[in-house]
Formats: structure tokens, C-alpha cells, sequence
């Protein structure tokens, strides 16, 4: 029989490899498992970005101007047209913002003079910031750059304000907040990584999705063994009623507690104490 014989009976173990074939497995990429949606900055002269959820109360424009209601006997006094030229109908715009601010103020103040506690300041800075930020929604005013100014700066006072008042009288500052119905940001701490990009924002929804699919897995194993238990309690109580009818049978100490299926407590024995060592005197060292 020649080589070729010889080969021909021959069975490899290994198998053979067509390139051929279609690949018959897939990878998984990241992007199968997340989607990740472009997060666009909020602007600064939204509510959102500065936590004002509510608007201002809106003006009573049949009231009298600042100036004049000293005078508010004579204005009553007098005719129909002279109280409305007199009102704030026809005032300027820091007039009835003004009006705004007295009346926020008004409401928070703790007596009747303060205007330079915290909540006073606050309940001022959170009208200027809605009046501008309510300007800047008309279509005329989107180029004036000093409302953009005008916003950012009163709402960094605020946000001033608010802390101090959340390190000195936290219930009040609770109150303020409901009352002029803001929400409060904290400030980062120095160095924190708040950029929003692509590369972060993939990682940590990964991150998420890990921690809930442990989550899910360690919940499903505990469901099991809660199902399991009813089946090990019998069969351990059974092992224990065992124990103790051996333990019986042969005359030994009970070491089981067959009513809880329990082992019961081993008393450990005393503990050796090894004396301290002695300190040789300088005469027997010599």
C-alpha cells in the first residue's frame, strides 16, 4: 500500500476550515446596547438654567406711582383721567418693577424696615431676574447684550443669597424657596468634570446599564433562593431530628435544637493566659 493508501484511511481530529462559510457569530458594540442622544446647553436666559418655575404676579396698573402714594387721599379726591395719568399705567418700566420688588419684598421680609436680610434680597433679585428674562422673550430685544448681562448677574446674587441662607436658617430657606417657587443648585466643587460630550455621556450610560443589569440579576437570584427556602428549612429541620436521635441513641450531649432546627451554642474553652515575662535584674544579667 503506498503513501497515498496510507493517507487516504487517515482521520484528522482537528476540523477543517472553509473560508467560505458565512460567519455564523456577531459582535456587540456599544452603541447596539446605548443610545446616546446629543444634550444641547441650556441658555442662560431661560428659567430653566436659572430654576425659575414660576412668573411674577402680574402689575395692578391702576395703582398709583411710587412717588405719589404718599398722596393717595388727594389722588382718590380727584378725577377719572388724572388717576390714570397718575397711575402706573403710564410709568416707566423700572416703576412697575420697582412695584413688583416692594411687593416680593413685602412677603418675605421679617418686619416691617428689612430690606437687607437675605430674603428681602431675594425676593428683590428674583423680580429683576423674571422681568428681564421676560423682556428678552420679545423678539426687538434679542440683541441687547446688556439683558444677557442683567440676567446672569442678578441670578449669580441670588444664588449668593440662597447660600448663605441655607447655612444660617435651613427651614426658612425651604420656605423661600416654596414660596417664590425656585429651585436651588448647589455649586459644583472645584475641578468637577461637567462638560458634555459624547465619549462621557456613552460611559456613563454604560455604567448605568451595568448596574442595572446586576441589579436585575442579583434580584433574580434572590427570588430564587426566597422560593428555595420553604424546601431548605424542612430539609434542615429533618437533618437536625436526625442529629438529635443519633445523639440519643448513643448517650452524647444534644448539640442540635431539633423544635428551631438550629445548632446550639458551643461553650469555648478558657483561654490560656501566659504570665508576663519577667525582667532579669541587672545582677543576674551580669
Amino acid at each position: 500500500m503506498g503513501i497515498n493508501g496510507i493517507l487516504h484511511h487517515l482521520k484528522t481530529v482537528t476540523p477543517v476550515i472553509n473560508a467560505c462559510q458565512p460567519r455564523r457569530w456577531k459582535s456587540v458594540d456599544v452603541k447596539d446596547i446605548v443610545k446616546w442622544k446629543f444634550v444641547s446647553k441650556p441658555s442662560k436666559l431661560t428659567p430653566s438654567w436659572s430654576g425659575d418655575l414660576g412668573v411674577n404676579d402680574p402689575i395692578d396698573m391702576t395703582e398709583p406711582q411710587l412717588a405719589l402714594r404718599s398722596a393717595d387721599d388727594v389722588l382718590k379726591s380727584s378725577d377719572e383721567h388724572t388717576q390714570r395719568v397718575l397711575s402706573l399705567e403710564f410709568a416707566r418700566g423700572v416703576e412697575q418693577r420697582q412695584s413688583l420688588e416692594n411687593k416680593a419684598i413685602a412677603y418675605l421680609q421679617r418686619h416691617r424696615y428689612d430690606t437687607e436680610s437675605p430674603e428681602a434680597k431675594i425676593g428683590a433679585l428674583t423680580v429683576k431676574v423674571r422681568h428681564f428674562q421676560q423682556q428678552w422673550q420679545q423678539p426687538e430685544s434679542r440683541r441687547l447684550g446688556h439683558l444677557r448681562y442683567n440676567v446672569v448677574c442678578n441670578t449669580d446674587k441670588r444664588s449668593g443669597q440662597l447660600r448663605r441662607l441655607r447655612n444660617t436658617d435651613y427651614r426658612r430657606f425651604e420656605w423661600v424657596l416654596e414660596q417664590m417657587n425656585i429651585v436651588y443648585r448647589p455649586p459644583l466643587p472645584y475641578q468637577a468634570d461637567v462638560s458634555l460630550s459624547r465619549k462621557s455621556g456613552i460611559r456613563r450610560m454604560v455604567q448605568i446599564f451595568c448596574d442595572g443589569l446586576r441589579q436585575e440579576k442579583l434580584d433574580a437570584l434572590k427570588a430564587r433562593f426566597e422560593a428555595e427556602k420553604p424546601a431548605f428549612e424542612r430539609e434542615r429541620r429533618a437533618a437536625c431530628e436526625w442529629i438529635a436521635a443519633e445523639e440519643a441513641a448513643l448517650g452524647l450531649p444534644s448539640s442540635v435544637d431539633p423544635e428551631k432546627g438550629e445548632l446550639l451554642e458551643r461553650r469555648l474553652s478558657k483561654r490560656v493566659v501566659v504570665p508576663p515575662r519577667r525582667e532579669q535584674s541587672e545582677e543576674q544579667r551580669k
